[in-house]
């Protein structure tokens, strides 16, 4: 995996204008704390994910995706794909409402104090 996606990852990070060094200086964060850049991450990917599914425009798009400009995982969306997982939601997904399964999921794990072994036992373990 590694082998894989860290350069594609390096290449979607400095395409977003990620210099070199922080690029480098973020994989060092990874590697130090990699559960809490894991749930980093996939919170920025829901977050992202479910401001844009409901969003009208090109214009309006631009302005969630610059919302997002702070967060330090922000040059990988891209390389995520995102708009594959817009269109499938536009298809088939019904707008969420508070008790939505992947809202309450979501709080679930925002709220967990380490995200792979919450996974691990509510997740994995039980499938």
């Amino acid at each position: 995996y590694l082998a894989s996606q860290v350069p594609r990852m390096t290449s979607a990070a400095l395409d977003a204008g990620m210099s070199e060094e922080a690029w480098a200086e973020r994989l060092g964060e990874v590697a130090a704390d990699p559960d809490r850049a894991f749930a980093d991450l996939r919170e920025l990917l829901f977050d992202a994910a479910s401001a844009l599914v409901a969003c009208p425009d090109l214009d309006d798009a631009a302005a969630i995706l610059e919302g997002f400009a702070t967060h330090r995982f922000h040059g990988l969306l891209h390389h995520y794909e995102l708009s594959n997982w817009i269109l499938f939601a536009r298809a088939y997904a019904a707008p969420p409402d508070e008790h939505d399964d992947a809202l309450t999921m979501d709080r679930a794990m925002r709220a967990a104090p380490e995200l792979v072994p919450w996974l691990e036992a509510h997740w994995i373990a039980v499938r």
